[in-house]
């Protein structure tokens, strides 16, 4: 028996580019353009939720995606500018779920990601 009752994993994307020597990105300048996250239920074994929020990056760098970064993500620009929110936004609404789907109806919950990045 499972002494938590459901894993949430997350899988940010963010900004990148591979342009070597000098790359326009750097790991200091990424910024997250996708806050997705799945619920997997320990005890049935199943996912019970999956939600995906695009972000709109602060652009200080750069006004679009690289090449790069579109064809590793198949993140575009078209969508984060009509589906994405800020970063704020999806915290915000991280944090709603969180208690909605957890602290009202007393289920405990372990994070998980996807690489040490997410972390």
């Amino acid at each position: 028996d499972s002494q938590v009752d459901y894993l949430v994993v997350i899988d940010f994307e963010a900004t990148c580019d591979r342009v070597q020597p000098n790359p326009t990105i750097k790991y200091d300048t990424q910024e997250i353009i996708e806050f997705p996250f799945v619920v997997f239920d320990l005890q049935t074994l199943t996912t019970t939720h999956e939600c995906q929020m695009y972000i709109k990056p602060q652009w200080e760098w750069n006004k679009q995606l690289t090449k790069f970064c579109t064809t590793l993500t198949g993140i575009d620009d078209n969508i984060l500018q009509n589906k994405g929110i800020t970063l704020e936004e999806a915290i915000q609404n991280f944090d709603l779920f969180i208690e909605e789907y957890f602290t009202k109806k007393n289920k405990s919950f372990c994070l998980a990601c996807d690489g040490t990045w997410d972390i």
